[in-house]
């Protein structure tokens, strides 16, 4: 007697997505950086960029996809709408530039004297409310 078997194998569409990460003044790599993809708003999957700035994601479903690279001191770089198609290796190189610092702007006038006195060691103090609204002024 003879039998017959059929094996149907049901894949999903797949393809890869890599590339490499860089600083966009210097083009330095950027070491352990973050990938991430979105489809539709929500993410779908993220990996961090290697030694040499390079990142790959496999086995992404086909479609299209808007690709976040972000680092510490980095303005976040997002590029929308990324095509990945069935079978194919899509190449994706992002750079981006640096954060601008953070600035502090301070100035003599702008001095208030603390609430508490650190040094001041008495317990049990009580304060008006009136206290402690002069208290925070500058003399």
């Amino acid at each position: 007697m003879w039998c017959l078997v059929c094996c149907c194998s049901v894949t999903a569409q797949t393809a890869t997505l890599y590339g490499h990460v860089t600083d966009a003044e210097n083009g330095e790599p950027i070491l352990f950086g973050n990938v991430a993809l979105f489809q539709n708003g929500v993410l779908v999957t993220g990996v961090e960029t290697d030694f040499d700035g390079n990142y790959r994601i496999d086995s992404l479903t086909v479609g299209v996809y808007d690709v976040e690279a972000y680092y510490v001191g980095y303005r976040k770089r997002r590029i929308e709408n990324v095509q990945i198609v069935e079978g194919k290796e899509k190449k994706l190189d992002i750079s981006f530039k640096e954060a601008a610092p953070l600035m502090c702007v301070c100035s003599n006038h702008d001095y208030l004297i603390p609430l508490i006195d650190q040094s001041d060691n008495t317990q049990g103090q009580i304060f008006t409310s009136d206290q402690l609204r002069h208290r925070g002024r500058a003399y």
